[in-house]
């Protein structure tokens, strides 16, 4: 025999040695990181209470003591010689062997322990032949674990459950190492903790591999025993694979939180509630939501009875619903909940019945959804249907074969059918401008383009035709084709275009007689004025001595009224060829235009001692040519219109949403405010002194013509401190 005795170098690692005792009936191994009681009270039971122990236990001193105290110091110096060698050998070099002498000593301590502890004997032998006979016949995989010598016994549902041989585990470092690396620590800590102490069970649950390399949580229980003295000598137990139960609770957990997960991110208000009225569960949303109407924080184990509220009305309401689900009932129902004084909402409520497997009425369960927004949409259809069906104007609905699928009380009365004879009718039977053979190329017009008016006839029950506009809208819906239809009977438009165009066609015939009369009353009177002018000329140049100051006077007045006459003439003639062939429109300069302009007036403006400013001018889209002629009259009209200054003339532009805003402000004499709309009329002058400011009337006549055919209009307003501004503006 041989007594193996472990050590744990003090550095912290888990090298060990061992120390062969000769002889000896004891015998113990050291895992590492066991407790100090797996080694300690080993070497207790070989040493005599007469001695000091042999082996001092413990993982950073030697485990080999100085011998007995009666002993000679020679063998006290040899056994300290021993503990030196164990302790500064390599612990690579395999197992120390101690001298016969010590280990036959050793021995025969063991055995008078034994003896004296009463650990042999034929009762010992059959009640641990019964207690293993028992641990074979259980399906449960039991151990026996020797604390003294380390050893460790397994009934064969080992093999089983783990795939080993009872004897391939016989020793607790064969246990150890098979049980995870990551669980050692804390389950040997535990187990030194729980046999050190005075605990008489052990508990732990750990990963153990199994001989197919698989790693399984077990489940293992111990029993400690223990010696008169209190001290731990065995452990049985028992080890349960869990793994399966493992896995059930992670399925069982994981569709526990998916379904708890699925019940609070529910937009819905969700709860159970068993027979007694009280709350088995509820999610978030179903408490805040009885929070906000009852005002009363609820929470499994209420009591729906014990809610008090203001609204004693719903929650009577309340409890009725949930009497009536909670007798086996099972209905969804819409109700009207909330502070009558606020905000009082709809809630669909849908109730079930919870059973058992015996099918026994337990509890009840509802969905509460918030349909407050549907039954408001809900009305506003009905409001919308109430009045598309009581449109003043007809409104069809067609599918894509040509069939009525809707029609409104206006289509009855235009068309003169009863709703359910239109409703058997197709769009052939009314319009004749669409009949069956074309209505696949109308219908997929109709797809194509979305939505459009287009003209047609419609035939009415009595066989009168008359015409329509009709808008088209095309629309898909759950996977069908279908258009609306809104029709409205132009016969009077028609009536009236007609005379409309009779009406313009004559205007036509009168401006173009109009244009052509101007026209040649212009060149028919401008002949007999150059006579006229050429007879007054040649007067004065033959008879100009001979004549009488009077009958001088008289051929002036006649040679300025045969100017005035050509100057209106010819303003007549400009004014009725303004826009007559059309604007040539393009992208201008306006600060080209004012240079053209100022060119044109060089001499007025230097007579007048005129001075004309302006900013950046923008580019416009215009009649350049007609352009020229708004600013050359409105610049002219200051000039001539001026004060006792010299005429200042400052032109400006602003620009607006849509359009360009031209200002032309002056320094003269002004424009009462009653007179600021008329003299844009023809032949109107405010001054009937023609000799100090002359002119024909027709220049702003002339000006407001060109804006409006550019789409624009032209006004007057005063200038501060004096003069007028004109304004006018043009599209951007």
């Amino acid at each position: 025999m041989r007594h193996e005795v472990g050590r744990r170098c003090g550095t912290g690692g888990h090298s060990k040695t061992r120390v062969i005792l000769k002889g000896s009936q004891a015998g113990w191994q050291t895992a590492p990181g066991q407790q100090d009681s797996l080694g300690r009270r080993s070497a207790r039971h070989v040493a005599a209470p007469a001695r000091k122990r042999l082996l001092r236990s413990g993982y950073g001193d030697t485990q080999v003591s100085s011998g007995p105290t009666s002993e000679s110091g020679g063998f006290r110096a040899r056994l300290g010689r021993i503990r030196r060698r164990i302790t500064q050998r390599d612990p690579a070099a395999g197992p120390f062997r101690l001298p016969a002498r010590l280990s036959t000593w050793v021995g025969a301590r063991w055995q008078r322990y034994k003896a004296r502890h009463g650990c042999s004997g034929p009762v010992v032998e059959r009640e641990h032949e019964r207690y293993w006979l028992a641990n074979q016949a259980t399906r449960e995989v039991i151990w026996d674990r020797d604390l003294a010598v380390g050893r460790m016994k397994w009934n064969d549902a080992l093999t089983g459950a783990f795939g080993y041989a009872p004897h391939e585990l016989s020793t607790y470092q064969a246990w150890y190492e098979r049980v995870h690396p990551e669980d050692r620590e804390r389950v040997v800590s535990r187990q030194r903790a729980a046999v050190e102490g005075n605990a008489v069970t052990w508990i732990d649950e750990y990963r153990f591999c199994c001989r197919s390399g698989n790693y399984h949580t077990v489940l293992e229980r111990g029993f400690i025993v223990r010696d008169a003295r209190g001290r731990a000598c065995r452990m049985v137990g028992s080890v349960v694979d869990t793994t399966d139960r493992r896995r059930a609770e992670e399925t069982v957990r994981r569709y526990h939180d998916l379904l708890n997960g699925i019940i609070e991110g529910s937009g819905d208000l969700i709860a159970a509630m068993d027979v007694n009225f009280r709350f088995l569960a509820l999610n978030r949303a179903y408490q805040a939501e009885v929070k906000r109407l009852f005002g009363a924080d609820i929470q499994v184990g209420s009591s729906l009875r014990d809610i008090t509220t203001p609204n004693p009305a719903d929650m009577d309401c309340l409890i009725d619903l949930w009497t009536r689900a909670l007798h086996g009932e099972e209905f969804t129902e819409t109700h009207e909940l909330g502070d009558p004084g606020r905000d009082r909402r709809y809630y669909e409520i849908r109730f079930s019945s919870i059973r058992d497997r015996e099918g026994r009425l337990i509890g009840a369960a509802h969905i509460v959804r918030d349909v407050t927004e549907r039954k408001r949409i809900e009305h506003r259809l009905q409001l919308t249907q109430f009045a598309v069906d009581h449109a003043a104007e007809p409104i069809l609905r067609i599918d894509s074969a040509g069939h009525f699928m809707y029609v409104n009380e206006a289509a009855c009365r235009l068309l003169g059918y009863t709703r359910d004879e239109l409703l058997q009718m197709t769009v052939f039977d009314i319009d004749p401008l669409n009949p069956a053979d074309l209505w696949p190329e109308r219908w997929r017009e109709v797809k194509e383009r979305g939505a459009y008016n287009l003209e047609s006839i419609y035939r009415r029950k009595s066989g009168e035709t008359f015409p329509v506009e009709i808008a088209v809208t095309h629309l898909q819906h759950e996977g069908r084709d279908f258009c609306y239809a809104f029709v409205r009977d132009i016969s009077a438009y028609k009536r009236a275009e007609e005379a409309l165009r009779r009406v313009n066609a004559e205007l036509a015939r009168s401006n173009s007689d109009l244009e052509q009369f101007a026209s040649i009353v212009s060149h028919d009177l401008r002949s007999p004025m150059l006579t006229i002018s050429g007879y007054v000329f040649l007067l004065s140049s033959e008879l100009g001595e001979q004549l009488s100051d009077e009958a001088r006077n008289m051929l002036e007045a006649i040679r300025c009224t045969v100017d005035q006459m050509n100057e209106l003439l010819k303003g007549l003639l400009g004014y009725s060829r303004v826009g007559r062939g059309g604007l040539n429109l393009a992208r201008c300069q306006v600060d080209a235009v004012l240079r053209t302009v100022l060119t044109s007036l060089t001499a007025e403006l230097q007579a007048a001692q005129a001075r004309v400013m302006h900013g950046p001018m923008p580019e416009v889209r215009a009649d350049e040519l007609l352009l020229v002629q708004v600013f050359q009259n409105l610049i002219s009209n200051a000039i001539k219109y001026r004060g006792v200054l010299p005429p200042e003339v400052h032109i400006t532009a602003a620009q607006e949403p849509g359009r360009w805003v031209f200002s032309v402000a002056d320094n003269g004499i002004g424009i009462p405010p009653e007179h600021r709309e008329r003299i844009f009329g023809m032949f109107q002058r405010l001054h009937a002194d023609e000799s100090k400011y002359g002119g024909t009337g027709i220049g702003l006549a002339t000006c407001k013509k060109i804006v409006e055919q550019h789409g624009g209009r032209i006004w007057a307003e005063a200038n501060e401190p004096q003069g007028s501004v004109f304004r006018f503006t043009l599209p951007r």
